[in-house]
């Protein structure tokens, strides 16, 4: 495969025996992704009721509307956690390890209660009564030996040369177990929400809650961090100065009340898959290496 400078350098050379240069500039865009960077890969799995409070089989047997066992655990039983506490909202940090080492081991959860508690009405959408789910898992979606690459490619570059950066999801799905079996429950999920975030507490909607298309293994979806936007800034720098890249993918999700006790916190969460992609202007990065 040929290294993203010669495809650069070649690219420029050809615009510049058109002599259209100035005019096909925006139409050619490199992107450093696919057969560049691997695709990430990992589950967020839901915490469970004693993530929450250290409940036993013993004391859950005591609790009106609890199972047998945490073992047959449902949200509806995860938001009767937080109620029995007096909570409205938790904070919880789960350990999940996975295959992938680019992927950090904490799953970030916050957890929200809305069952019509005026306490509650600050941290709750008016007249919903269910729970919400927003996750966070650190991903370094570019390593120090890719960044060095792409940085080679940038030699003497403004930031105006890294066009975009986007996240095309190949797969994002709710399952859960059922006899065995892995289930898709997405449908049972409403407001679905992606944000990004980095260490420095700045963030992006990557959507719009009740605007999240479906994501499938023929329907991959991608989409544009903000131009605009400090993270995006913030992230221009780090690549121009050949560092890796690591932020926080967040799924943000509400459950009806209806469903709660439909969803299991066992063997079940949410499954993404994603490609990150870096496009850069072959025109101006090329053109600084001749």
């Amino acid at each position: 495969m040929k290294t993203i400078p010669v495809r650069l350098a070649g690219l420029a050379l050809t615009l510049s025996l058109s002599g259209c240069m100035g005019f096909l500039e925006s139409a050619f865009e490199l992107t450093f992704g696919p057969g560049d960077i691997p695709e990430v890969g990992f589950d967020i799995r839901f915490p469970s009721v004693d993530d929450i409070a250290a409940f036993s089989d013993e004391d859950v047997k005591g609790l009106p509307g609890f199972p047998s066992s945490l073992e047959n655990g449902t949200l509806a039983h995860l938001q009767g956690a937080l109620v029995v506490q007096g909570k409205c909202a938790e904070d919880v940090v789960v350990v999940q390890e996975g295959a992938d080492d680019r992927v950090d081991t904490d799953r970030v959860f916050t957890l929200t209660t809305c069952t019509g508690e005026p306490r509650c009405a600050g941290v709750c959408p008016a007249g919903f009564y269910g729970m919400t789910i927003h996750a966070r898992v650190p991903v370094q979606l570019l390593d120090e030996a890719k960044a060095a690459q792409l940085k080679d490619s940038l030699a003497e570059v403004s930031p105006e040369a890294i066009v975009q950066v986007r996240l095309r999801f190949l797969e994002l799905a709710f399952f859960q177990n059922e006899d065995g079996q892995e289930v898709d429950v997405t449908e049972r999920f409403d407001d679905i929400l992606l944000t990004i975030s980095n260490e420095w507490g700045e963030s992006v909607d990557l959507t719009t809650p009740g605007h999240m298309p479906r994501v499938t293994a023929d329907e991959p979806q991608r989409f544009d961090v903000d131009s605009e936007s400090d993270l995006m800034k913030r992230t221009k720098e780090m690549l121009l100065n050949a560092e890796p890249v690591s932020l926080q993918i967040g799924v943000s999700m509400r459950l009806r009340e209806a469903d709660l006790y439909a969803l299991r916190i066992s063997d079940a969460g949410v499954r993404v898959k994603v490609q990150p992609e870096f496009v850069i202007s072959a025109l101006k990065a090329a053109t600084s290496k001749l």
